[in-house]
């Protein structure tokens, strides 16, 4: 504790700011309806820029723009987001109209490629 011998103003500087550190150990989450992107994986994200490339940009519908801000602030901070986009109502086209959600590469390849394989095998 510090004191004065004679009248004066003492200063003292505080820093109460909030900022992520960035160090290897700050790594957040988020699950939003982004606009593109893989449903239900789990995906590094580590720049602004990336998180465009694989989810695209904000949107209007249903208030997704404040969690796609949110992301984006926390990589101005850190480069080390883990990113998922969560189910919605939007299927991939098909002839019949019906839609149907093909979650991302992996679950495309596992159940409809070998599907249309063994299909055309039959033909």
């Amino acid at each position: 504790m510090s004191f004065l011998v004679s009248p004066g103003v003492h200063v003292r500087e505080i820093d109460l700011t909030n900022v992520v550190p960035v160090v290897a150990t700050s790594i957040g989450a988020i699950a939003s309806s982004f606009e593109k992107g893989p449903v239900g994986s789990i995906i590094d994200i580590s720049s602004e820029e990336e998180l465009i490339q694989i989810f695209g940009r904000p949107q209007n519908d249903s208030n997704q723009f404040e969690n796609w801000f949110a992301a984006a602030n926390f990589l101005a901070y850190t480069d080390a987001l883990k990113v998922v986009r969560v189910e919605s109502g939007i299927t991939n086209a098909t002839a019949n109209g019906a839609g149907l959600l093909i979650r991302d590469d992996d679950h495309y390849d596992n159940d409809f490629v070998q599907l249309q394989l063994h299909t055309n095998s039959l033909l």
